[in-house]
Parts: structure tokens; C-alpha cells; sequence
């Protein structure tokens, strides 16, 4: 949001919470609300919003929405609104990590994993593992297991993954495609728990081709923030494709290229790194 307060637009927040810091952000003239009432209405609502106030393009910030948005870009491009997402089908790869695995495994180094069905055998996975939610979306955080009768208690439902513990230091690399397929940012930032909100930036070639390898395969035309983690003998793997902003506003302010603005200019129709015509309007 604040990446795009100095730009030539006319910018909007909407939240439903009545207390979401992204409200303060901007004008109080400029501030929407939507009422609470299912992911369902939440579209609706945006629909209209979008509407009465004549917003060119839609920035979504939380993953419970962003399928449901891509399914409705042809009925927001009606009235004139563009959604900066990617495709459908890589929001929903994106989202699912077991599918995300699937998609990259052979093409680039991911860590060993098995889905947690009926068919999972808890005595394969050499320990200490790493379990979490299948879906990026769900609250089920993420746990070490290091002894097998704990392993052996996860559900199988196919909610869980279980993935080799990689012991290295992570990255996350903020990236953005054009709307046609071509990487044009790739900021890598070392990721840590000391530090809020992130980690620094750094300069690593390796770090941006993988990240562009990783766009391309899973056919990115939007932003994204690539997570991957060094391997025991020193490899990189991907670990998840999150494809929101809130968590790369500083590595992009800090990397000097704004995302926000190329998200915005490429809905637009503008080449990228040009300022919007003036009097465009945008809604984050």
C-alpha cells in the first residue's frame, strides 16, 4: 500500500475489519468497508465497490480470496476492474503444496515429501521431519517431529504434508512476471526470525535464476514471494510460492524496485517500470 501513496493514483483501501492498519493508509474518504457474511458475499460486496467507485485495478491481500477473485476476473472486467492476480490454475497450485511439489519435482531440487493418506507409511521418512498443512491457506502450523510414534499419530485425512528437514538458511524471493509470462524483478532477501517482517536483502545471482525458474514453471503473471531453503549439501530448494504482498513490502522497498507499481502499470496495459496514466484508480 504504501509503495503505491506517492504514485499518480487515486488509491483505495477496503477491509472488513474496521481496524485493519491498511484503512489508515490512505484518505478517510478512501476507506472502504465490507461487511462480514462468507468468502462468498466478500466477492460480491468487492464487486460492487469496485463498481460505484470506478476502480481500474483490484489488489487482493489474503489467501482465503484470491481463487474465488480469479474465478470471477471475466464478471470484474466487465465494469472495467482488473484483478493483479496470476491464472487460476496457479493460484490453486500455488495454494496446495503438495500440488506445487508435484508440478516442480524433477524440474528443480524440492525437499523429499510424502502426503499424509491412508496409503502413507510413517516408517519411510528418515527423521527429524517437518510437517504442516497440505494448504498454504490453512492455520495448521508448522511442526518437527523427531520421534516415529509421533509420526505415526499424524492424520491421514490428506490435510498434512511431511517433508525432509533441510537445515540451511531460507530466502524468500520477491517476483514478479508480466501478465504475458516474462519475469521481469526478482529480489532475493535472507530470511530471519530475529527480524520482523522478513530478513535483508542480497545480491545473488543464483538466487534470481532460480527464482525465475520457478516463475516460469508454474506459469507466474503477477507477484509472488518464491520461499526456498538451502539443503544439507548446500542445494537450493523450494519450499512454498506465496502469492500475496503484505510479506514483501520490505524486501522490495529495500531492493529498490517497486512491485507494487510494475502489479499496477502491467493491469494497466503499460510497459513495465512507466508511471499509470494519471488519473487511474486502484484498490488494495
Amino acid at each position: 500500500m504504501t509503495a503505491l501513496c506517492d504514485e499518480e493514483l487515486d488509491l483505495f483501501s477496503a477491509d472488513v475489519d474496521p481496524h485493519a492498519l491498511g484503512l489508515y493508509l490512505v484518505d478517510e474518504s478512501r476507506r472502504l468497508r465490507i461487511p462480514g457474511g462468507g468468502w462468498g458475499a466478500y466477492t460480491e460486496w468487492l464487486y460492487e465497490l469496485c463498481e460505484s467507485h470506478g476502480i481500474d485495478v483490484l489488489i487482493p491481500a489474503a489467501d482465503r480470496e484470491l481463487v474465488l477473485l480469479a474465478s470471477a476476473r471475466g464478471f470484474f472486467a466487465e465494469i472495467g476492474t482488473k484483478i493483479a492476480l496470476p491464472s487460476e490454475e496457479t493460484l490453486r497450485m500455488c495454494l496446495d503444496r503438495w500440488a506445487l511439489h508435484q508440478r516442480c519435482e524433477g524440474r528443480m531440487r524440492v525437499p523429499r515429501s510424502w502426503l499424509a493418506d491412508e496409503d502413507f507409511d510413517p516408517f519411510h521418512p528418515k527423521l527429524p521431519v517437518i510437517v504442516k498443512a497440505r494448504r498454504s491457506s490453512d492455520s495448521c502450523g508448522v511442526q518437527l517431529i523427531e520421534r516415529r510414534k509421533e509420526l505415526k499419530r499424524v492424520d491421514r485425512d490428506a490435510s498434512l504434508l511431511i517433508q525432509e528437514r533441510l537445515p540451511g538458511p531460507e530466502y524468500a524471493l520477491a517476483t514478479f512476471a508480466t501478465s504475458d509470462g516474462r519475469v521481469v524483478a526478482v529480489i532475493p532477501s535472507r530470511q530471519s526470525k530475529v527480524e520482523s517482517g522478513g530478513g535483508c536483502t542480497v545480491s545473488d545471482g543464483t538466487l534470481r535464476a532460480v527464482g525465475r525458474q520457478v516463475a516460469e514453471r508454474i506459469g507466474l503473471t503477477s507477484v509472488a514471494s518464491i520461499q526456498l531453503k538451502e539443503t544439507s549439501d548446500g542445494e537450493l530448494a523450494l519450499l512454498d510460492v506465496k502469492v500475496h504482498f503484505p510479506e514483501m513490502i520490505r524486501p522490495m522497498a529495500v531492493g529498490g524496485v517497486n512491485l507494487p507499481r510494475l502489479c499496477v502499470d502491467d493491469a494497466l496495459g503499460s510497459p513495465p517500470r512507466r508511471p499509470a496514466e494519471r488519473g487511474s484508480t486502484a484498490l488494495g
